[in-house]
């Protein structure tokens, strides 16, 4: 006897194969620079999305084209559970990492008077976004890294300053600008999922992040040390469809 054709297979197997597609796109995409951080994320969402449909689909399905059911499709079913299981589980892992951490994305090693940001206030590409350290950060950071505190070197400013930028040039940086005078060095990198800008005020290593961040640090100098805070802001590139790392300001 001839069997007929599950539809719900078929719908399981193809939403499972277009979440892999999909979500697979998004961070394929904003690698190589084809689509903005967010727009890949939100691919990347989306597949999960698909995968979540696609599991309970492939459920019906599976049920649907059971043994004397009189439905052909069952490899198609657990076809499309596979897929949107591998697209969920990758999506509830990436989600995960954050776990038991504050939700924000602003840090700075002195919330009591956290270093502010030159040129990415003036960059184009970053102008828009606000700078300001928001209100309610400072408690959530203290509560989830305590020991979070600047860096003291032993050194004075101007060996700092030699320190920091042989920092930015040994992390592949483009300086922007360097100002021995005041102690400020502003540099650039780009790397390919995320965008940041990087501002600070003294020899503290310039960090890096997977978002667009913004890190700064100010330096409080003795004779023979340099203290430096610093603060890192990540956001969203809202006019480069790749990211960018924008270091900012190493000063005294």
């Amino acid at each position: 006897m001839s069997q007929q054709s599950s539809r719900l297979a078929t719908a399981a197997a193809t939403l499972g194969a277009l979440a892999v597609v999909v979500g697979a796109g998004g961070v394929l995409g904003a690698t190589l620079g084809v689509l903005a951080p967010m727009q890949g994320f939100g691919a990347f969402a989306l597949g999960g999305l698909l995968g979540v449909v696609s599991v309970i689909v492939s459920g019906f399905a599976l049920r649907a084209t059971r043994a004397g059911s009189g439905r052909s499709g069952r490899g198609r079913a657990w076809l499309g559970l596979v897929l949107g299981g591998v697209m969920l589980a990758t999506l509830l892992r990436g989600a995960s990492a954050g776990a038991g951490l504050p939700r924000i994305n602003d840090i700075t090693t002195d919330p009591d008077d956290p270093p502010q940001f030159e040129y990415a206030k003036r960059d184009p590409a970053t102008r828009e976004r606000s700078y300001d350290y928001p209100a309610g950060f400072a408690e959530q950071q203290r509560a989830a890294y305590p020991d979070l505190a600047p860096i003291t070197l032993a050194a004075p400013p101007d060996a700092a300053f030699e320190a920091a930028q042989q920092a930015a040039a040994e992390l592949g940086f483009e300086v922007t600008l360097s100002d021995e005078a005041r102690g400020v060095i502003e540099a650039r990198d780009t790397s390919r999922c995320s965008a940041s800008s990087t501002t600070s005020r003294s020899a503290s290593a310039l960090p890096t992040a997977a978002a667009r961040s913004s890190t700064s640090a100010r330096s409080r100098a003795t004779a023979a040390a340099t203290s430096a805070p610093t603060r890192s802001a990540s956001a969203p590139s809202p006019a480069r469809s790749s990211p960018e790392w924008e270091a900012a300001s190493l000063g005294r």
